[in-house]
């Protein structure tokens, strides 16, 4: 189920090592399931964000979301990793999409 949701992103900025916050009104599509593998089963929890704006926002792969307004630090296990991002600001529906898990 889509949601219109308010999520935190943590860009990790290497010169100065350490995460830079964002707060972005984003409409977030949650897979949560479960998987089995050779240890038996296991999360693969996956979320599909897209952001809906113009502006350019600094992303890589290995940044941290979390569903929600947040002050604090990323934690990771807890804060979904991105693994894929698209800049798709071209046409009627400029926005950012990202994929997390």
């Amino acid at each position: 189920m889509t949601t219109d949701s308010i999520i935190t992103i943590w860009h990790l900025n290497e010169d100065e090592e350490s995460y830079k916050r964002q707060v972005f009104r984003a409409f977030v599509y949650k897979n949560i399931k479960a998987v089995s593998d050779k240890s038996g089963m296991k999360k693969d929890n996956t979320v599909k964000i897209r952001i809906p704006t113009q502006i350019d926002i600094p992303l890589s792969i290995g940044d941290y979301v979390r569903i929600g307004k947040h002050t604090d630090s990323p934690i990771r296990g807890k804060d979904f990793k991105i693994v894929e991002f698209a800049d798709n600001r071209k046409g009627a529906n400029p926005h950012w999409r990202i994929v997390a898990q």
